[in-house]
């Protein structure tokens, strides 16, 4: 086998490592959709939307969040980040986005709403990054290293800006 031959071999060896990497990559750490679903559909008097990307950390927080206001009467839907609609502005009292920074950015539709909706004192934001460093300009909420050790205390300051915008009254349990 000539020299060009074995060098076209290695090259396409190399290339199939960097895919088979890549694919190993996005599977574990690829970002899922988040469920749709709503949770006391028929009240209307507090409407809550839960716009989230599926991870076991944000399924933790969603699950807590959704059982929260599901005992306070609260209508509560929850769907994926990428449907996101301005209109939304006007149909829920709260609004609280979870996703994953990629690339030291916050997806597209995450940029596209919160740019929309101007500083809007009913957006909740929960940002998940490596260094829980990261966090939009002009929203409340918090960033976080996606760690379930922190979840219960990003859940409870969840609860407690929920509690201010929706004059909620706390519930023993």
């Amino acid at each position: 086998m000539n020299r060009w031959k074995r060098f076209l071999i290695w090259i396409a060896l190399i290339v199939l490592a960097f895919l088979l990497i890549g694919w190993r990559y996005i599977g574990q750490y690829g970002i899922s959709h988040g469920d749709t679903y709503e949770v006391n559909a028929n009240i209307t008097d507090s409407k809550v939307l839960i716009a989230w990307q599926k991870s076991v950390y944000k399924e933790m927080l969603t699950m807590e969040l959704v059982s929260y206001l599901e005992e306070r009467d609260v209508n509560v839907n929850l769907m994926d980040i990428k449907k996101l609609k301005k209109s939304m502005l006007n149909e829920y009292d709260a609004i609280i986005i979870m996703h994953t920074w990629q690339m030291w950015r916050p997806p597209r539709a995450v940029r596209k709403f919160v740019r929309q909706a101007r500083s809007s004192d009913k957006i909740w934001v929960i940002s998940t990054s490596n260094g829980a460093d990261l966090m939009l300009d002009n929203v409340d909420g918090i960033t976080s290293a996606s760690d379930i050790n922190d979840a219960q205390e990003d859940i409870d300051q969840t609860i407690t800006w929920l509690n201010k915008i929706l004059s909620l009254e706390t519930v023993s349990n």
